[in-house]
Formats: structure tokens, C-alpha cells, sequence
């Protein structure tokens, strides 16, 4: 449901609330390391189906995982 999904977003992290069908959804990803939280780039889109992200590293690094732990 668009209208109940919450998303905030950190520079190490990404939180998600959301409501499908009558049930809650919730999600913290803690990132290996810094998204530019800030950027122009980094946004997402909620559709019917799903929600994507396109978030804009801080630094070109290569990053060995996607989340911390």
C-alpha cells in the first residue's frame, strides 16, 4: 500500500515500514559502509507490487557485501 509505507533513510542505513494485503511489514538493512543519503541519485519508487531502491554510494570503493552483518 503506497500510502503506508514509511522509509527513512540514513547514511548507514535504510528503514522500511510498509502494509501489503491486511499485513505489516518492517525491515532495517544497516549498511558495510556510507550511501550519500543526500544525493540526487539516491531515491526509490513504491509500486503495486514492490518498492526499488537506487541508492548512490559516498565513495566509489568496492564494497565486499551489501550489509554490515
Amino acid at each position: 500500500d503506497k500510502k503506508a509505507a514509511v522509509i527513512t533513510l540514513g547514511p548507514k542505513e535504510l528503514h522500511f515500514k510498509g502494509k501489503s494485503q491486511g499485513k505489516d511489514y518492517e525491515v532495517k538493512l544497516v549498511f558495510l559502509n556510507e550511501i550519500d543519503d543526500k544525493s540526487a541519485e539516491t531515491k526509490w519508487q513504491v509500486k503495486p507490487r514492490n518498492v526499488s531502491f537506487f541508492l548512490k554510494k559516498k565513495t566509489d570503493e568496492w564494497w565486499t557485501q551489501l550489509l554490515e552483518n
